[in-house]
């Protein structure tokens, strides 16, 4: 708790340079037994007033102020043993403004103590700031530099490779050959670091590509037929595998005979290795690619493009006719109903027509083995020729044979 100060003229005591609070106290004692005479009291008052208004004018550092703060906190409490009649007297004619006066210096000096160091601290974290900035901004800088040279040294040994394909070949054969250990393990460490990303990889291209399904099945058989026939015969011998069997056969050979019906070729589809994509593909691209200029094609007659004979032109525009009529099948259902329609008509029309020939022939045999039987064996009997100039001749007998007797 704080105690006003004691003592007409106590500052001096208490300000910082060298008295320590024992002997302003007896300072300020002494000085009250001197006091004894009643004129000398407000000259005394006066003095002490003048004394504390320059000392609280003048500023003090905070950590003066804590010393005053200090040594005001040494000062006994009201009633503390030991203390003396004048000590008290002297304390209740301490003036209470002196002790409002120092309470609100040394809040002044405390806020003011505060807002420097809340100062000095916003100085030095905006520093410490633009420092971090700094450094980052020279390490981004350091960076963007760095893979600069690295892709201008990427360019470099790319180009170099382009010129010098054979000495790159070369170098890169000679470099795998004198670290083959250090190979392994870079490939060993890189596969367990992207394993999943490898399989899903691998799994794809398994699934994607045939003949690598195809080579593995083929080895399998090769190294199992035991296996194999065994599993081929205990499939066959499941009836719904064999009803299954049935139908697929069934329907290849009614998608094949209405190929054949519509006049298109049969079905002849096979499959085709990725290598030999690739080399078909290259192939293209190399005959499209070249430039059929007149200032590149001679004149001679070896260069020269004869023209193209009629029948290769006719089937080519057959086929491409064809070509065209199976895309539109496929991708124009409206087209495909039109046509599977046309086709039923026609049909029905085709089956219509036989029907009348097979009863046309029907009657036909119907009739010849009618007449074959009510035939008379034996030359054919003819009547004589009249003479239309006679008179009353007679008519001739009805015939007797065939279906007219």
């Amino acid at each position: 708790m704080l105690r006003p100060l004691v003592g007409g003229d106590p500052m001096p005591a208490s300000s910082g340079l060298g008295t320590s609070s024992t002997s302003g106290r007896r300072a300020s004692t002494s000085e009250g037994r001197r006091s004894d005479s009643p004129g000398s009291a407000a000259d005394r008052e006066g003095s002490g007033q003048d004394a504390a208004d320059r000392f609280f004018r003048r500023f003090r550092s905070a950590k003066e102020l804590t010393q005053l703060e200090g040594e005001r906190g040494d000062l006994r409490e009201p009633g503390d043993p030991g203390e003396t009649e004048p000590q008290a007297s002297d304390r209740e004619r301490t003036p209470a403004r002196l002790f409002d006066a120092w309470t609100e210096d040394c809040r002044r000096a405390r806020a003011a103590d505060a807002f420097n160091r809340c100062e000095i601290t916003a100085h030095e974290a905006a520093a410490r700031s633009r420092a971090r900035e700094a450094t980052r901004q020279k390490h981004l800088q350091e960076g963007r530099d760095r893979d600069a040279r690295r892709r201008a040294d990427l360019a470099r040994v790319a180009k170099w490779q382009a010129d010098n394909p054979e000495r790159a070949r070369a170098t890169k054969e000679r470099w795998v050959q004198n670290n083959l250990e250090k190979r392994r393990k870079a490939s060993r460490d890189y596969y367990h670091r992207n394993k999943e990303k490898i399989l899903a990889k691998a799994k794809e291209r398994h699934l994607t590509d045939p003949s690598v399904q195809q080579k593995r099945q083929q080895k399998y058989r090769q190294a199992h037929p035991d296996r194999i026939a065994a599993t081929s015969a205990a499939w066959r011998a499941k009836p719904e595998n064999k009803a299954r069997h049935r139908e697929a056969t069934q329907r290849w050979e009614a998608r094949e005979r209405r190929r054949r019906e519509v006049g298109l070729p049969p079905r002849r589809i096979h499959r085709r290795t990725p290598d030999d994509r690739r080399t078909d593909a290259g192939s293209a691209d190399e005959f499209f690619a070249r430039d059929w200029s007149h200032v590149r094609i001679p004149d001679g007659p070896q260069h020269r493009l004869d023209p193209t004979p009629p029948a290769l032109l006719d089937a080519w525009e057959s086929e491409s006719a064809r070509a065209r009529l199976r895309h539109r099948l496929r991708d124009d259902p409206e087209f495909r109903e039109r046509v599977e329609r046309h086709r039923n008509a026609l049909q029905d029309r085709i089956h219509a027509e036989q029907r009348r020939a097979a009863h046309r022939d029907r009657v036909d045999a119907i009739a010849r083995a009618v007449n074959d039987r009510l035939r008379i064996a034996g030359p054919r009997r003819r009547s004589p020729t009249a003479d239309l100039a006679a008179p009353n001749q007679p008519q001739p007998a009805p015939s007797s044979s065939g279906l007219g007797r």
